[in-house]
């Protein structure tokens, strides 16, 4: 996440965002080092750069324009289709001009669902006008490469911007992930548990409580809800982000505004020898782990106990 949270979101406002960056020479300077133009880069000012521009012929995402330099630049960041002027309707503009130096490029990731087709329609055109495709991945190889955001906190938080839109996040791999993934028990510990909340489920529904819904999502939440109307929420189950937190694969947790209910449900969970429930991160819900052990009856236990807690809450709404 970087400060640029929420601001940019789309195709657009990463163009525009895109185009600000040249304000800093050092970032505008390496950037035209990539393109294959007979032009100084060091006379081509952030003045230089416009975004939108209609023409008679389309709208190109980004210009950089001089006296004798025309460069179109079309910025694809996801799999946008192509309209249908490009690039034919650009290079037709570009060709209508009396400038010295004139280009199209196609900015994409090196992935840019479109890119063959983009390239099909250029080589039927036959048109004069040069062109070039640059890649964001050599881009940010570049700002890394040439460190362009030491000393530079916003230039930083750019090149954070960039890998986070275009560079896959590396998933490390250790000897611990190893030896669990490729562990037979991994698979069948986690069907376990799934088996064991539904078996809690079916009979806490044998003995009167009403399940109001169901999760089945083991990597989000894997359960059921006891809610009582506007009173309070209760979940029983598998919540993921709680369990990579605590190591806790199992819980019972409540979200309510009603001090009463909220205390009885402390109270209640330690009578039944859970642990003290503790409000979880940045969440509204008070969460309790359920203890499992070595134990032939242990459905028949939590049912027993979630029960108590689940009536004890229902005496109070």
């Amino acid at each position: 996440m970087t400060i640029f949270e929420n601001l940019v979101y789309n195709e657009n406002t990463f163009t525009e965002l895109f185009k600000n960056i040249m304000k800093f020479k050092v970032f505008r300077r390496e950037f035209l080092s990539l393109i294959d133009c007979e032009f100084s880069g060091e006379h081509i000012d952030f003045e230089n750069f416009s975004t939108q521009k209609t023409t008679d012929n389309g709208r190109p995402d980004l210009i950089i324009s001089t006296q004798s330099l025309e460069i179109f630049i079309e910025v694809k960041v996801w799999n946008t289709m192509l309209t249908d002027n490009q690039p034919l309707g650009y290079l037709k503009e570009l060709e209508g001009m009396s400038k010295n130096n004139k280009m199209l490029i196609l900015l994409a990731p090196k992935n840019y669902k479109y890119l063959d087709d983009y390239n099909k329609r250029k080589s039927k055109d036959k048109s004069t006008i040069k062109t070039q495709t640059i890649f964001w991945e050599e881009i940010i190889y570049r700002i890394k490469q040439e460190e362009l955001f030491e000393g530079n906190s916003l230039l930083k938080e750019y090149f954070e911007l960039l890998k986070e839109w275009f560079e896959p996040k590396n998933v490390e791999i250790d000897d611990k992930f190893l030896e669990i993934m490729y562990n037979i028990d991994t698979p069948n510990s986690i069907e376990k548990l799934t088996d064991l909340i539904s078996k809690i489920k079916t009979e806490l529904q044998k003995s009167g409580v009403e399940i109001t819904s169901n999760k089945s999502n083991i990597l989000n939440e894997y359960g059921f809800y006891c809610d009582s109307g506007d009173s309070y929420s209760l979940f029983i189950g598998e919540w993921f982000e709680y369990w990579k937190a605590t190591g806790n694969p199992l819980c019972i947790a409540i979200e309510t505004k009603n001090k009463q209910i909220l205390n009885q449900f402390k109270i209640e969970c330690e009578q039944q020898g859970y642990v003290k429930p503790m409000l979880f991160d940045d969440s509204n819900w008070w969460v309790c782990n359920i203890g499992l052990d070595r134990n032939e009856n242990v459905v028949e236990i939590i049912t027993n106990t979630t029960k108590k807690i689940i009536d004890k809450l229902k005496g109070i709404s």
